[in-house]
């Protein structure tokens, strides 16, 4: 796994709620959600974690509109949700270890 790449797929889908606010779903929107899906996608996220699997399921039907020009809505909540997810799940990969349970995390 790439992390500087992850990273940065984490860090686009980050910057594309802002850029709906701001712009609407223009052609940069949909070129970005069309390339993180492609990305995504290619991750195979549902086969690796189940959790991570449904948060993207979710996200993906939002980014499969945008790239189709239908919506520019995206939730900064389900984003967060998602790329906390993501990273959790680069940090199990990386290090073998599990995310501490959430009850006992300082930045829940």
């Amino acid at each position: 796994m790439n992390l500087h790449r992850v990273e940065s797929q984490l860090t686009s889908l980050e910057r594309l709620v802002p850029h709906l606010t701001e712009h609407g779903c223009d052609i940069s929107a949909q070129d970005a959600a069309r390339t993180l899906m492609r990305y995504f996608d290619a991750a195979a996220l549902e086969r690796d974690d189940q959790v991570l699997g449904t948060a993207y399921a979710k996200l993906r039907d939002r980014l499969k509109a945008i790239a189709e020009g239908r919506s520019g809505r995206l939730s900064m909540d389900q984003v967060a949700a998602f790329s906390r997810f993501y990273r959790e799940q680069m940090l199990r990969a990386e290090t073998g270890m599990l995310p501490l349970d959430p009850r006992y995390r300082l930045d829940s």
